[in-house]
């Protein structure tokens, strides 16, 4: 068995096992130089700053997407505003990220800003990376990605040069009315069931959350989810067979194209409250109703596009299983986050300390994703 540090998993040569454990919270190594890409998020009576993606180096070549990460600590000076941010990794690895309002490269569509950075984590921290990058240093930074299908499906897409979007939710029971996803991973290849529950689907249909601070008898016998209804949620996904994901169609995607992933809240009885990536392996490109996502070259850039973005972020409350499932139903769930769609060349580091104690959740008026009728595979 092996440890895959790309991708959070023991392997053996038929089973994938990921970890699910988070950083260890030990930094080590000299910081390297890096960048950044982070949303500034409004719920009731607070605020985070979210983490998209981590690149690393000058030239920002290889990336990491977050696993989980702790509230931002941030320290205003007469001449500039410095931010920091502890997130996890794969592999068990924390990096201490800092970064500064002077550091800013640009603001994207999809309301996040790019800042440079220093990363402070293990002295072997481009082993960990998710995978590779470009073009960030001049400020589009595109992500390597891959999506998988069966032979006909991505012969299509080939041919065409187009994904005609899914209309299926994140779970994969209900239709989508006012949004169309193209769906990716950071996985390059689906081999077993464990792989497809990293991207919201299964054989059997169903994949398992627990609630905090619930410890699992050793063995669950026959009735189990309905004795721990209330400490475990089942959640029915789409119904898939790794032989229906065995074609790749590998693709540069603009960051900014990206929809931004849901979270879950943590509060532990011991240790700071964090905040968890659920679903971290999946990435989605939106588009309005009806249009097609195309792709030159082997890239997916935002400005072909008729890209939809959703200006919030669901944060599920991990201590109840209503709270688990409501990264799953974006359109009824009231635990969300508002993200911040900031004036022309203002950063999110000033913006904080100039509306400081400020309600910049409750007027912020929404448009909504909206479900069709539910659908059965």
């Amino acid at each position: 068995m092996r440890f895959n540090r790309r991708f959070n998993r023991f392997e053996t040569g038929s089973s994938h096992f990921y970890r699910t454990t988070l950083g260890d919270g030990l930094i080590g190594g000299a910081p390297v130089k890096g960048y950044l890409k982070c949303k500034l998020v409004h719920g009731e009576g607070k605020s985070i700053i979210v983490p998209d993606v981590l690149f690393l180096g000058e030239s920002g070549d290889k990336w990491f997407q977050p696993l989980a990460f702790m509230p931002c600590l941030l320290l205003k000076t007469e001449d500039d505003v410095f931010g920091t941010v502890w997130i996890d990794i794969a592999g068990g690895a924390t990096v201490r990220v800092n970064f500064r309002s002077s550091g800013l490269i640009g603001a994207f569509a999809d309301g996040s800003q790019l800042f440079r950075c220093a990363i402070l984590g293990p002295a072997d921290v481009e082993s960990y990376a998710t995978g590779d990058a470009y073009g960030v240093s001049s400020g589009c930074p595109m992500l390597r990605l891959f999506h998988h299908a069966n032979e006909e499906a991505i012969s299509g897409i080939k041919t065409d040069s187009s994904f005609r979007p899914s209309t299926w939710n994140i779970q994969g029971n209900k239709t989508l009315a006012n949004v169309g996803y193209a769906y990716l991973t950071s996985l390059d290849r689906i081999k077993c069931d464990e792989d497809l529950k990293r991207i919201a689907m299964a054989s059997d249909r169903k994949i398992h959350l627990q609630v905090d601070g619930f410890a699992p008898p050793f063995l669950l016998l026959p009735g189990w989810e309905e004795t721990y209804r209330n400490q475990i949620l089942t959640l029915e996904v789409y119904r898939q067979s790794t032989q229906e994901r065995q074609f790749t169609l590998p693709l540069a995607v603009e960051a900014a194209a990206v929809s931004p992933a849901h979270l879950f809240f943590h509060r532990p009885t011991t240790g700071i409250p964090f905040y968890e990536v659920c679903h971290p392996f999946i990435f989605r490109v939106g588009v309005q109703a009806g249009e097609r996502i195309h792709f030159a070259q082997g890239e997916v850039r935002l400005l072909p596009l008729k890209a939809k973005f959703f200006d919030y972020v669901v944060v599920g409350d991990a201590q109840t299983t209503k709270g688990l499932a409501a990264p799953y139903d974006e359109e009824d769930t009231d635990q969300i986050m508002k993200i911040e769609r900031l004036p022309e060349g203002k950063t999110m580091l000033d913006f904080w300390f100039e509306n400081g104690n400020a309600d910049l959740f409750s007027g912020k008026p929404l448009e909504w994703m909206h479900f069709g009728p539910s659908r059965t595979s």
